[in-house]
């Protein structure tokens, strides 16, 4: 049984200023604010934005006890405090809380708890006292709910528990496992264990581990076991263990409620642990509510058909990623597919940049290291961007940090200053984990060698008989023809080069040289900026 939906107002600090008129809380539970559940849900937000919130609501089904935390002691008049969740088949459980008329200390509060059953309406089934900072009830516990599966794990508390059993489901990502041995890739196969482990339980709280042994040259010496006790494991490993330990282990169609799931992980030991925890909750059919501060969690969530709310203090409110992605032209795994997204204009930016990082660090391969994507022309099209797509592109940078944009002044000589919509992106690129990089002449064109640029638009365009200005201050693909033997019905003489195909004749024909203007700088600041994203 899983959560369809959840409605709520005046809960801690959320949706602490909704009015209601209605006296019976059965019936204000139908115009409670919802959020819409999923199968994979994800809450973002800063620390104290709510997030906590919503997973002791549930929590509360099974563990009463966490119900009296819930109220708020100031509600705003009109404001009652209460909650509903809604399960997938039509049941429901209503939470209401008042102050005590009894009780000038505001330390209790009565909650009244309401049951609708499938296709019924809500009854009152149970009311009681409850001590507001005491585990202690007044006049006995409010029951939990029925016919729910709920379990919970917070992984920055004390309640992560792991042995040796659990490190044992780390075995299938030794690779993953710093100092370990990876007896995938292991050269003698003679040596190999028959169970293929690096890890393998064996009494009183200790595993055998299997750890890499090389000398000063990287030569493999005599590998032997090493008896290690559980607890002496590093941190982010115990921690991976033990939710893949405590997911294997629960009921199948529970709901699941995972707090913070990245501590003490590395990403790249973060982004696989989630794949292992969707594995595991699709086979079970489990419902996933996880909260966390992770960038690759969230990135990865991005990407999937995962719900995302944003926690924001007062409200929760669904992250709408896919429709910013969609108004660009992009799925969401498009984005995410690397550890560095560069933004860049259109396609023969992307050739020229991707010949010009080859040059200056051949490693740096584009889908593995970093990915290129293209904002349009429309960001910059009129004087006065539009502000949506503005909106669109700094929300995307907001998503994934670990971006950078490159695009032209479009100076016409060197007193010129960038217009405000760069400005903007500027500032916002270079903020945080991110970079800008504008160029230092005109356009990208101008950082190539302008008698080679002027042979390929010949080329490309054949009925060129002039280039039309030079200088880096110049839009080199601009040329004339002679209007009078041109077949165009255009009268007008100047034309534009098309940039695609005078990028890949140029790229063609002639060698990569980065000592023109700030080039050789700015890519080797990209350079160092892809690397850091992929550390």
């Amino acid at each position: 049984m899983h959560i369809k939906s959840i409605g709520f107002k005046s809960i801690r600090q959320l949706n602490a200023t909704v009015r209601d008129c209605y006296s019976d809380f059965t019936q204000a539970a139908q115009h409670l604010p919802l959020l819409e559940f999923k199968k994979i849900n994800l809450l973002i937000g800063e620390n104290g934005a709510g997030k906590s919130t919503v997973i002791d609501m549930i929590r509360s089904l099974r563990w009463p006890d966490v119900l009296p935390s819930l109220a708020r002691d100031n509600p705003e008049y009109g404001c009652t405090p209460e909650f509903c969740i809604e399960l997938n088949d039509d049941r429901a459980y209503l939470y209401r809380f008042t102050l005590s008329p009894t009780d000038d200390t505001f330390q209790k509060v009565i909650c009244k708890m309401g049951y609708r059953a499938a296709g019924g309406q809500f009854e009152k089934i149970a009311q009681k006292l409850l001590n507001r900072f005491t585990e202690h009830p007044v006049d006995g516990k409010i029951p939990p709910a029925e016919g729910v599966k709920i379990e919970y794990l917070n992984c920055g508390g004390p309640s992560l528990n792991v042995d040796a059993q659990a490190l044992e489901h780390l075995n299938a990502h030794a690779e993953l496992l710093t100092g370990m041995i990876n007896w995938k890739d292991y050269a003698d196969p003679i040596r190999i264990p028959m169970d293929g482990n690096v890890i393998n339980a064996i009494e009183n709280g200790v595993a055998s581990s299997w750890l890499s042994n090389r000398d000063d040259l990287g030569q493999s010496l005599m590998d032997m076991p090493n008896n290690v006790k559980a607890s002496c494991y590093p941190s982010g490993w115990k921690a991976c263990a033990a939710i893949l330990h405590w997911l294997s282990n629960v009921q199948d169609d529970s709901i699941c409620l995972l707090e913070e799931p990245e501590v003490h992980m590395h990403p790249k030991l973060q982004r696989r642990m989630f794949e292992l925890v969707l594995q595991i909750a699709e086979k079970k059919a489990l419902q996933l509510v996880i909260s966390t501060h992770s960038a690759a969690l969230i990135n990865a969530a991005a990407s999937r058909d995962i719900k995302i709310f944003q926690a924001q203090g007062q409200k929760i409110a669904e992250a709408n990623i896919a429709e910013v992605l969609d108004r660009l032209g992009y799925q969401a795994a498009d984005l995410l597919q690397a550890n560095c997204v560069i933004w860049v204009e259109g396609p023969s930016d992307r050739m020229y940049l991707n010949s010009w990082l080859h040059a200056q660090n051949p490693t740096l391969k584009e889908g593995q290291h970093y990915s290129i994507m293209f904002y349009g022309g429309r960001l910059f099209s009129h004087l006065t961007a539009s502000e949506t797509a503005l909106n669109d592109l700094i929300s995307l940078r907001r998503l994934n940090r670990n971006s950078a944009i490159v695009f032209d002044s479009d100076k016409a000589g060197p007193d010129d200053v960038l217009t405000e919509t760069k400005q903007r992106l500027q500032a916002e690129f270079n903020s945080g984990n991110g970079l800008a990089w504008v160029t230092e002449g005109r356009e990208i064109e101008n950082y190539l060698n302008e008698t080679a640029l002027r042979l390929s638009l010949k080329k490309v365009h054949p009925s060129m008989v002039r280039s039309v200005g030079s200088g880096i201050w110049a839009n080199l693909l601009k040329y004339e023809v002679d209007a009078e033997l041109s077949k165009a019905k255009n009268p007008d003489p100047e034309r534009t080069g098309n940039k695609v195909d005078v990028a890949s004749h140029y790229l063609k024909h002639n060698q990569v040289d980065l000592k023109v203007l700030d080039l050789m700088q700015r890519l080797d600041e990209l350079c160092s900026f892809i690397s850091a994203c992929n550390t």
